[in-house]
């Protein structure tokens, strides 16, 4: 496997801006990283904010402790801000994933000679 191939496979494996770090493209990679790494802490600031209220619920003997009401309040929608949120953040996270596998594998490329 190739310089280009694995710096790929590492931001497609891992996580997004790895395979610079891996080409030595140090702030490409600090900028990908840490602006998926936003995202996906946005993400899992929501789903952790919705699953204590759910917990709250539970504890406070509003729903009944059974699998098929936690299961409805999972699927019911929360407020369109947080979805829209949630939304733009995927979307910045799957970007920046995605980028961070094409641009690799072009510095990688573009970097000249390589070995395997």
């Amino acid at each position: 496997m190739n310089k280009p191939e694995k710096a790929a496979l590492l931001s497609a494996l891992l996580f997004p801006g790895i395979g610079h770090f891996y080409l030595r493209a140090y702030l490409r990679g600090s900028l990908l990283l840490l602006i998926a790494l936003a995202a996906a802490t946005k993400i899992a600031q929501i789903a952790f904010q919705r699953a204590m209220a759910i917990l709250d619920m539970l504890n406070g003997g509003e729903v009944p402790v059974d699998s098929a009401t936690v299961a409805e309040l999972l699927s019911q929608s929360t407020s369109g801000a947080d979805d829209l949120t949630v939304n733009i953040s995927a979307l910045i996270f799957c970007a920046c994933w995605l980028a961070g596998i094409v641009d690799s594998y072009r510095i990688g490329k573009a970097s000249g000679p390589y070995r395997k």
